[in-house]
């Protein structure tokens, strides 16, 4: 394609000045065509010489000339060609590889989207990777790595890995020095998958200005992870090299990596021919909003049902999960990152399919209308002062308030226990009139038997399909037995909800106790305590549910007064981390603990020491920027946010005798910084910024 568009533009070039030529009325000289071209004639010179130095005494000469040798590209070919029939064995083996390199570098690309289905299952790609690398580094998240308690955590926690650790980890790390291009992950579509392999078909594209080092590097890796290089096959013009559980292809251009065969088959074919239909097309607009985004990605549900199946990547619960969320067939999520000096930005877009036969939380989402909050009471009223994060929800639920619940509690079936089928017992088995004490058959049995029947025995149906065990829903479950119906008591609300979240302190001292309740031992437990809050229409009918609730014959909450409104909980305990509700005139909440219900309820009244979140300047100015079109808008304090999560991480990573910093230290790069969010509708879908 490159010599067809020289050759255009010469054509063109000399038929424009042909014309010029003939329209002055001058005759045009003739060109001799047998004659040389000099600079041709020059640059085989320089490439001639180029191939004796790879035989060089010297090593740095001999790799300086296989660099040289590459930036020639596709002119050097002919004569690396014939120098790989060369007697020095040096010379042959480098011509040899370059060659290999050189015809397999495939189509140009502006990014690896270009070469890509349209309908690929996942795509993540940096385009400037040290760049990126650069801007993370000035982030929170990078200057916390580089202080020195972080580094010395890391110094000790090398002392503690095994050699072979080691060669990965120092490869790894020299690796991303030398990635000088595009680096991308990618599993290109179901078509890919090979159902006897283990492994799906991922695929990983690293780019260097410095092919031979990063090869290097590359097969330290390997041989780190004791997977090194054991055979080669040659694909169309690329030579793959195979490792027991992946293969991988080195080329002037690029490194090709992909765990299985099928996999590095089809991108190799892709760069030589690219499908009809590529990817890059669906993330044009992504691109034009954020032509800076260091990092794009994409995933979509096409084929994750072949995976199902080839029990790869994802399983029969999380896609059952994903379709109650509404991430079902025909959804995409795409989106662009940016990085800064106060952490990242992202533009996220959520493609639904099914349109309103989109059942999911999220399909259902996307078909609500904001409400515009009206004078009065409001849900953000009882947001304290003290929440790290605050969810605003601003939707109309009430009009959508059973379609709402239903799909909200066939989610929370996936959070629950599995009640197990009791076994049906097998009638042929039970007590059967045409059999004796001794197993054989009574004389009647014979007698039917003859005819071709049988006695009291149920035919069986072969189409039959057992009985599916059947999920609680814990938390809709919880709510119900408390008296509140949730569609009831969705369609009361009556402006946007709102949910605030205070992250409990985890206790890493007690990483070293055996019998540490702190976090808990459930680890899908995320200590967190919340708090829902809305406004609704007429609060009564809600405490009189509250108020008639049973535990048997026993009433299920006793009323405490609280700030000025009730306060319903447990009957057998009032303790200060018991689940509540709370009530007073429009207001409703209710809360994982009576601790967090009080600062709400203490809000209501804004009172100094009490106040509500609006009552901080950087809430106010958040509010102030928040677009009127959001559905869900969010705001969070970095520092409180992030403690909990730190901490919970620090105890699964930490050794005993190599602590990890103290969270004062990453939060010192946290203070001032919040996090906002959006999420409004586009057409059929959600985008989150």
């Amino acid at each position: 394609m490159k010599v067809k568009v020289v050759c255009m533009s010469v054509i063109v070039f000399l038929a424009a000045g042909l014309c010029r030529v003939a329209a002055a009325g001058e005759a045009a000289e003739a060109v001799d065509l047998t004659k040389p071209d000099p600079a041709k004639a020059a640059e085989e010179l320089q490439i001639k010489a180029l191939i004796e130095k790879l035989g060089a005494a010297d090593t740095v000469q001999r790799e300086d000339a296989e660099k040289s040798l590459a930036a020639f590209g596709a002119a050097a070919g002919p004569l690396l060609k014939a120098a790989v029939t060369s007697p020095l064995p040096e010379i042959s083996a480098r011509a040899k590889r370059l060659v290999g390199r050189l015809a397999g570098v495939g189509v140009r690309v502006n990014s690896y989207s270009d070469i890509l289905p349209a309908d690929a299952v996942f795509f993540l790609e940096f385009a400037d990777t040290q760049g990126s690398l650069k801007r993370l580094n000035q982030t929170p998240i990078g200057r916390f790595w580089e202080t020195p308690p972080m580094r010395k955590t890391i110094q000790g926690h090398r002392k503690d890995m095994l050699p072979t650790e080691l060669q990965v980890l120092d490869a790894m790390q020299a690796l991303s020095k030398i990635a000088t291009g595009r680096t991308a992950l990618t599993v290109a579509g179901p078509e890919t998958i090979q159902p006897e392999e283990i492994d799906p078909p991922i695929v990983y594209l690293l780019e260097s200005n410095n092919p031979q080092a990063a090869e290097a590097q590359v097969r330290q890796i390997f041989v780190g992870m004791g997977d090194p290089i054991k055979s080669k096959r040659v694909n169309k013009q690329f030579t793959i090299e195979e490792q027991a559980n992946a293969n991988t292809h080195f080329s002037q251009d690029r490194i090709v990596h992909a765990l299985t065969e099928r996999a590095i088959d089809s991108i190799l074919d892709s760069l030589l021919k690219p499908p009809a239909k590529t990817l890059s097309p669906v993330l044009a607009d992504l691109r034009a909003q954020r032509p800076n985004a260091d990092c794009i990605w994409r995933l979509s549900s096409a084929g994750f049902k072949n995976f199902v199946d080839a029990l790869q990547i994802i399983d029969q619960e999380q896609l059952d999960t994903l379709a109650a969320a509404g991430f079902i067939e025909g959804s995409s999520i795409d989106g662009a990152v940016t990085f800064n000096a106060d952490g990242a930005e992202e533009l996220t877009r959520l493609q639904l399919g099914g349109g309103a036969k989109n059942k999911g939380v999220l399909g259902i989402l996307q078909r609500l209308n904001p409400v515009t909050p009206a004078a009065g009471p409001q849900a953000s009223d009882m947001m304290p002062y003290q929440a790290a994060m605050v969810v605003t929800i601003n939707a109309d639920v009430s009009n959508n308030s059973a379609e709402l619940a239903a799909s909200l509690t066939a989610l929370d079936k996936f959070f629950g226990k599995i009640d197990p089928v009791a076994p049906v017992p097998d009638a042929e088995k039970l007590n059967d009139p045409t059999k004796k004490p001794d197993g054989g058959l009574s004389p009647a049995a014979q007698a039917l038997d003859a005819g071709g029947g049988k006695i009291g025995v149920a035919p069986k149906d072969p189409k039959a399909k057992p009985k599916e065990p059947e999920r609680t829903t814990p938390h809709i479950e919880r709510l119900e037995k408390s008296g509140i119906q949730l569609d009831k008591l969705l369609a009361q609300a009556q402006g946007p909800m709102c949910v605030a979240l205070f992250p409990e302190q985890v206790d890493v001292s007690r990483v070293s106790q055996a019998n540490a309740v702190n976090p808990p031992a459930d680890p899908d437990h995320v200590p967190m305590s919340v708090v829902f809050a809305m406004c609704v229409k007429d609060s009564a009918p809600l405490e009189e549910q509250l108020a008639k609730a049973l535990r048997g014959v026993k009433l299920a909450h006793k009323k405490l007064d609280m700030n000025g409104g009730t306060l319903y909980i447990d009957a057998d305990t009032d303790e200060d981390d018991s689940p509540a509700f709370w009530v007073s005139g429009h207001y409703f909440a209710y809360g994982t603990s009576r601790d967090v219900l009080e600062l709400a309820s203490a809000a209501m009244l804004n009172a100094k020491g009490n106040q509500r979140i609006d009552a901080r300047p950087e809430f106010r100015k958040h509010a102030a920027q928040r677009d009127p079109a959001a559905l869900v808008d969010v705001f969070a304090d970095s520092t409180l946010f992030l403690d909990m999560p730190y901490k919970m991480a620090q105890l699964g990573w930490q050794e005993q005798l190599n602590p990890w910093p103290d969270y004062a230290i990453a939060a010192q790069f946290l203070k001032d910084n919040f996090i906002h969010l959006s999420v409004k509708q586009i057409p059929g879908g959600l985008q989150i910024t």
